[in-house]
């Protein structure tokens, strides 16, 4: 009981490192964003983490399940093989998902495991065939007398009326299904870490900052400008323009543009309320002051829009970024 105990322990907690692992990948800024683009695709693979960790974690504890009274090694083997079925169904689903191909062998290991459910706790008075696993149609029942948390003997009956007695282990299935779905964890890590490193070298190719490398200097002109009283139109049409573009971008539509589009979102109001100002070029400034805190305004946004495009590039690449470049007053 001691050893059973502890396969099932370190079975469960090599299938929670994977499930970190996948977590960590999933939630990655660029992968989350990625997968975000089908919001049903994100939504089953955030359901399927959560289902491994709470079939991981029941399955962890089938050994401390209680005692051997009968009704209690009922519920507790029908809890654990339906937490099995869950689990392997789970990890098959997120691989399909995710276009990861898992071995024949993996597959096959799948099958197995999901074949015994059906006969212990799926469809036992009425099993089909199965050509996968050779499974003929039939009957089964589970030998109370034999009954206990960590096993039973079964008893089946074929259509042509043979009788099979099987002995089946619950602790070691429950081993064998964390084992099997930490390999197919595995498999799919595997593949979100390659496609996390692509998504980074594509963003470190174009960067956010090559969209805001020359907003400074234009903020500083600007002000240089309304300071004289002047109406900088084509100054504050190049400024629009590159924040357009910006916005423009994919990546700041995404999650991890919601600082961004924050700022961009001042920048269109202080953009507004100066083109009211200077509507009339001819017409001079009815108030001088406010469109110099308009200009301010403008240029303060702008340098957090660059800061944040930094440290948005940063994140993915420590080299990435130039120092911010703060406008004077």
């Amino acid at each position: 009981m001691i050893d059973q105990k502890r396969r099932i322990a370190l079975a469960a907690a090599a299938l929670r490192r994977e499930e970190e692992r996948l977590r960590d990948n999933v939630n990655h800024g660029l992968m989350e964003e990625h997968l975000g683009k089908d919001q049903a695709l994100f939504n089953r693979v955030c359901a399927v983490m959560d289902n491994v960790g709470d079939t991981t974690l029941a399955l962890a504890h089938l050994p401390n399940s209680g005692g051997e009274e009968k009704g209690m090694a009922y519920l507790v083997t029908h809890g654990a093989f339906q937490s099995m079925e869950i689990l392997v169904s789970a990890c098959r689903l997120i691989g399909a998902d995710l276009g990861v191909s898992y071995s024949k062998e993996l597959d096959a290991e799948i099958d197995r495991i999901k074949d015994v459910r059906v006969r212990v706790t799926g469809h036992p008075y009425d099993f089909k065939s199965n050509k996968k696993t050779g499974r003929r149609a039939g009957t089964s029942g589970i030998s109370r007398i034999t009954l206990g948390i960590s096993g039973f003997s079964l008893h089946e009956w074929t259509e042509d009326g043979k009788c099979m007695i099987t002995g089946v282990s619950t602790f070691d299935y429950a081993v064998k299904s964390l084992r099997i779905a930490r390999r197919c964890l595995r498999y799919v890590n595997e593949a979100l870490s390659v496609r996390v490193k692509d998504l980074e070298r594509e963003w470190v190719a174009r960067p956010l900052y090559d969209h805001v490398a020359q907003l400074t200097y234009w903020c500083g002109k600007l002000n240089e400008a309304v300071r004289t009283g002047a109406a900088p139109v084509g100054i504050l049409q190049t400024i629009e323009e590159t924040l357009v573009q910006l916005r423009a971008d994919k990546r700041v539509a995404g999650g991890n543009g919601e600082g961004l589009r924050y700022h961009l979102d001042f920048t269109d109001e202080a953009i507004r309320l100066l083109k009211c100002a200077w509507s009339d070029p001819q017409q001079p400034s009815a108030d001088l002051q406010q469109e110099r805190v308009n200009s301010r305004f403008l240029a303060d946004q702008c340098n957090d829009i660059v800061s944040a495009c930094q440290s948005l590039d940063r994140a993915f690449d420590p080299d990435a970024g130039l120092p911010v470049v703060l406008v004077a007053d």
